[in-house]
């Protein structure tokens, strides 16, 4: 649970791990971490954000609208694992609300090699 750095390719990713919260508590405290990381930098990021095996909440969701003034700015692209039944609704009413859209992919590999192009 939280996150960290990961280089491919000479490429910087952020790859936030959501995979063992268990609450929307757990996984609104990531989030937090991850505002105030690009707080500290200047970007741009590029970002994995894994959710396999995690809950999708309308919590969440709203926390992160309330991020996205943070992340947009610094955004060039991210990626989101483990998008399905619900989260993918969710992640679709995200992505009208914000710039900088999360492109699901099923692994890893595929999102890092999007990221690097």
């Amino acid at each position: 649970m939280g996150f960290s750095y990961i280089t491919h390719k000479n490429r910087q990713i952020l790859y936030v791990d959501y995979r063992n919260c268990k609450s929307a508590a757990e996984m609104i405290q990531v989030l937090d971490g991850v505002a105030e990381e690009y707080n500290r930098n200047t970007g741009p990021f590029y970002t994995i954000n894994d959710f396999r095996g995690s809950i999708g909440t309308k919590e969440f969701m709203k926390r992160a609208s309330e991020l996205s003034k943070i992340f947009d700015p610094k955004t060039k692209k991210t990626t989101v694992l483990g998008i399905t039944g619900l989260k993918r609704l969710l992640l679709n009413g995200y992505n009208q609300l914000v710039k900088s859209k999360l492109v699901p992919f099923d692994t890893v590999d595929e999102a890092l090699e999007y990221l690097v192009q």
